[in-house]
């Protein structure tokens, strides 16, 4: 069915999926540690820029209530100019320099971690060298993910290992903020014990790499299996890329509603919290950390129970993507303007804003589950088994969507 992907079809890549079982117990063994591989370099790939999240407050403090918003428009900004470059190069990559590049990526993010805590610890973080380090961060957060999750679609249930350590990522970062609370007692210093906790996390994913890189192909994927290598070739690669392009444009809608709601939530928070605070900067201080926290627990649940319903029709998701952006827009204007509903006005600001932030991101990354399943599913593979292009094209509208929802919260 994929001409893109025709060395391998979809068809027998389920067919080895479901053999494994058979497989003897030295080779199950094997396909097992590279899942756990995959769903830990998953995890890394996510984890420092969700613990630069989780200290908002103290940088709602430093740099003001558009801290957010200015950080998410660097992280959103490099991150998506980097998966754009790898996803539209006209040569696939092999897989050895691929394995380099993540490598590569992992030591820079490294790095850039490095300076933050140092500058923590200093207490000398200026606003500029906050940012240049986010946008750093977003570079290598980018190419660790689109060269990741290439990788893992050379091993029998790599790709499905990798989407799941994203998943868990946000669930991590919040048991590590906790734990950097536990450690020190001053808001830099839990940043920093924070971010040092998650380095450890990027360091223990290079050797990871390489120890992947000597283990065997269980699924090596054809030339011709992303976006960029299909539309720069002819014929039939080509015409599959466009045809994918036009049968997942309502799903690549639905996608970019959802995180435009989402991130314009999440960069939004500073001022959502103010508003319920009425300005009050430690209660605004403390809400923002607290809503982020909630937010990244509901992520999780939400993109765990959006993976269990694999079958969901487009009109649904549609329907829900409209009414999810109606709904959730009104409602953080109404708050940001510290407009409660009278029936919830004796309400804690701390109960309003958690519940707001908890029940928009758990709704918005359930619909994103459902939407992937139903993008991969109409060229008959899945979230863990997907097609490589129809994954580029909803990373390209999610990312879409991130920057677009991170710009308009600027209008506060």
């Amino acid at each position: 069915r994929s001409h893109c992907l025709r060395t391998l079809p979809p068809t027998a890549v389920r067919d080895m999926a479901l053999k494994e079982p058979l497989l003897p117990g030295a080779a199950a063994g094997a396909a097992i540690r590279s899942r756990l591989r995959f769903g830990f370099l998953g995890l890394a790939a996510a984890v420092s820029w969700n613990q630069v999240m989780l200290n908002a407050g103290m940088w709602v403090v430093l740099y003001g209530e558009a801290a957010l918003s200015h950080a998410g428009l660097a992280q959103g900004v490099a991150c998506g100019a980097m998966m754009l470059f790898l996803t539209c190069l006209p040569r696939r990559i092999s897989f050895e320099r691929q394995v380099q590049v993540s490598i590569a990526a992992l030591l820079a993010m490294t790095a850039c971690m490095a300076f933050l805590v140092s500058s923590l610890l200093r207490r000398s973080v200026s606003q500029q060298a906050f940012l240049l380090v986010v946008a750093g961060n977003g570079l290598c957060g980018g190419a660790v993910q689109n060269r990741g999750a290439a990788i893992s679609a050379d091993f029998e249930g790599g790709s499905g290992a990798f989407l799941l350590g994203e998943a868990v990522a946000p669930l991590v970062g919040v048991g590590i903020f906790l734990l950097a609370q536990r450690l020190a007692d001053d808001a830099h210093h839990i940043a920093a014990a924070g971010l040092s906790l998650s380095t450890c996390f990027v360091l223990a994913a290079m050797v990871v790499l390489r120890q992947l890189s000597g283990d065997e192909r269980t699924v090596p994927q054809p030339e011709m299996s992303t976006l960029g290598t299909c539309i720069a070739s002819k014929g039939a690669n080509r015409e599959y890329a466009k045809r994918r392009l036009l049968e997942v444009s309502c799903n690549s809608v639905v996608s970019f509603t959802v995180v435009f709601v989402w991130v314009f939530l999440l960069c939004s928070s500073p001022f959502v919290a103010s508003g319920l605070c009425a300005g009050d900067s430690a209660c605004t201080s403390s809400l923002t950390g607290r809503m982020i926290s909630v937010a990244n627990v509901a992520a999780f649940g939400g993109r765990l129970l959006g993976l269990r319903l694999s079958k969901t029709l487009l009109a649904m998701l549609a329907t829900e993507a409209v009414t999810l952006a109606g709904l959730g827009l009104l409602a953080i204007k109404a708050l940001v303007a510290g407009g409660a509903p009278a029936a919830l006005e004796r309400s804690s600001p701390f109960a309003l804003g958690m519940a707001l932030t908890g029940t928009l991101t758990l709704w918005c990354n359930f619909i994103l589950m459902r939407n992937d399943h139903n993008a991969q599913s109409t060229c008959g593979h899945s979230v863990f088994l997907p097609c490589q292009v129809t994954s580029q094209i909803m990373w390209i509208a999610m990312q879409t969507g991130a920057i677009s929802g991170t710009l308009l919260s600027s209008v506060w």
